[in-house]
């Protein structure tokens, strides 16, 4: 999360980049010239001075927060007007009216009286109840301020802050909204109800959620409404069972014919568009219609506007997005609170290189409840793309093979799809199989381990039951592509001398006699990977529970295993008749 210090400077220099942005144009739009006095109005009067204290009062922040949500909604309106006056560039462009988006500035305006509404009583509430005064004497009565939810538009919303967050609290943190919001409707939330929440709310990921942000989801719609497309609520208490439409012969039918006639539709969003010819035409020659778009910007704006047409395609499976991990944007519509260093130098031609662009159009399309897949495609920032992990049906690559193998998916072709899943992604031919090998003496396994790197395998070599299922969950996008293609074994021993619990530091050790069993049981049960394992043990007779799961055996002969090191090198799925077996020898 921000600091205090970040934040205001981040305000200051969105507006003064506003105020610079609206005068270098000299719009004869009347809407532009309000906003700019509106924006020199609450520089000059409030922000200035903020800026100038050396320790601001920390209950200033949430209103400046609040106004940094509005002004970046203001910052992308302002930049797709700018575009959609520009002259189409063919099939490449999508094309957004710009009179709607004066519309949209004129309510842009409205905002802003609002933010100095809020931001005026957020001061003056400070400066008549002084945080150094703990406990306020009862006669002394504080200067009646109006209240910051009368800025809200929906009356329930209104309603709603005022009683269960506060009348004068612009903002709160996801988890305390899913609690009021619980109580006031006396409805159960499902677990992913926070998360849900600060993906479609808090849009800049400050890690907090903004009255304005609320309000302006909900809209016309009942709390109940607005919170129901989210799909967060449990069913009330007492009611169980929730109606379900049953879908007729011909509702399936239509459903049917309906997704045969949509054309799939690729969204693409860079910010160079020689960099992405190649792939669109591949595209555009397997029948996919493609959208592309320069900046973050330009892209939410033709995605709000286009939501019914996204809705079907995405319900259908035939529609995905490929971005760049950073972008060139335009100074102030950067997806940055602040610069980094590295990006603090690399301005050019009034433009910001944002390293988190990417993430920027991800965590927007997530947080709309989009659950197309997402491709994001990058070459020097290609280790800056860990934050996929946070995000599902999504993936990071800088290789072509792999961007256009996600593209032809979408064409229907018989690729394998759900290799782009993960960071960092290596076409399928550049990538070794992967085997995991679990003792408790892995110094006796060297010879064994050597033998499997010189046949050009991956070897993660682990000692504990604990310790594979911590590693397996933190690598779990890696391992489940590996599965799916068929390049991933387990090895392990059938009785490990170990640690109960993976932690620092560890409790002491002792001989579990059934590691072998557990570690199948989660690799099969828990986590459902289908990946084959063999047992290496000194007993076989004490492993006849290898028979309960398809594609598990156990041997003593170092044959075996050398059978299970070969199929698994050469990429060869027929080899289970030799070991998948109890105590499996060579014949």
């Amino acid at each position: 999360m921000a600091s205090p210090f970040d934040i205001i400077s981040a305000v200051t220099k969105i507006t003064t980049f506003l105020i610079d942005w609206t005068e270098a144009r000299k719009s004869q739009e009347t809407v532009i010239a309000d906003i700019q006095q509106s924006l020199l109005s609450i520089h000059t009067n409030i922000l200035l001075h903020i800026s100038a204290l050396p320790n601001p009062n920390p209950r200033i922040i949430p209103a400046l927060e609040d106004l940094f949500v509005k002004f970046k909604q203001i910052q992308q309106d302002l930049e797709v007007w700018e575009e959609s006056k520009k002259k189409t560039l063919g099939k490449l462009w999508a094309f957004v009216n710009p009179w709607a988006l004066l519309d949209q500035l004129k309510q842009d305006k409205e905002m802003i009286r609002d933010s100095i509404q809020i931001l005026t009583i957020t001061v003056l509430l400070v400066a008549v109840m002084p945080e150094t005064d703990p406990v306020k004497p009862a006669a002394v009565a504080a200067p009646r301020t109006p209240s910051l939810t009368t800025l809200s538009v929906n009356p329930e919303v209104r309603k709603f802050w005022d009683r269960r967050i506060g009348e004068n609290s612009p903002t709160c943190s996801a988890d305390q909204l899913v609690k009021a919001l619980a109580r006031h409707l006396n409805r159960p939330f499902k677990k992913n109800a926070t998360k849900t929440l600060l993906l479609r709310l808090d849009e800049y990921n400050l890690g907090t959620i903004t009255l304005s942000a609320f309000d302006r989801f909900v809209c016309k719609r009942s709390l109940l409404d607005a919170l129901n497309s989210l799909d967060i609520l449990q069913a009330p208490q007492g009611n169980l069972s929730v109606p379900v439409h049953k879908r007729t012969k011909s509702d399936q039918g239509h459903s049917r014919k309906e997704a045969e006639s949509l054309q799939p539709l690729l969204l693409v969003i860079d910010d160079e568009p020689k960099n992405i010819q190649s792939y669109v035409k591949l595209a555009q020659s397997h029948g996919i219609k493609v959208n592309t778009f320069l900046s973050t910007a330009t892209a939410k704006s033709w995605i709000d506007g286009n939501e019914a047409m996204l809705r079907k395609a995405d319900k259908i499976s035939k529609l995905r997005v490929i971005t760049d991990n950073s972008r060139w944007e335009p100074i102030g519509f950067s997806s940055q609170v602040t610069p980094s260093p590295s990006t603090s130098s690399n301005v050019q031609s009034g433009h910001v290189h944002d390293l988190r662009a990417g993430e920027s159009i991800l965590r927007y399309l997530r947080g709309r409840q989009y659950t197309a897949p997402v491709l994001v495609t990058a070459w020097q920032s290609i280790a800056n793309t860990t934050y996929i992990s946070d995000y599902t049906k999504t993936g990071s690559t800088s290789s072509p093979i792999v961007r256009d193998d996600f593209i032809l998916a979408l064409a229907g072709k018989k690729v394998e799809d759900e290799w782009w899943l993960g960071c960092d992604v290596k076409p399928k031919a550049q990538v070794k199989p992967l085997l995991v090998w679990i003792d408790d003496e892995l110094e006796k396994r060297e010879i064994q381990i050597k033998e499997a790197r010189k046949m050009n395998l991956q070897v993660v070599a682990l000692d504990s039951t604990e310790k594979t299922k911590a590693w397996m969950l933190a690598n779990k996008l890696t391992l489940r592509r590996m599965d799916n293609a068929h390049l991933l074994r387990f090895i392990s021993d059938n009785k490990r001398n170990e640690s109960p619990r993976f932690i620092d530091p560890p409790p002491p050790k002792a001989m579990n006699h059934n590691a072998g069993k557990e570690l199948i049981q989660f690799i099969r049960d828990d986590q459902g990977y289908r990946a084959p394992i063999l047992i290496y043990c000194w007993k076989a007779s004490l492993t006849t529970y290898v028979q309960d799961w398809k594609g598990v055996g156990s041997t003593t002969n170092q044959g075996v295993l050398q059978v299970f090191f070969e199929a698994l090198a050469k990429r060869r799925r027929d080899d289970e008749a030799a070991w998948a077996k109890v105590g499996a020898t060579l014949d």
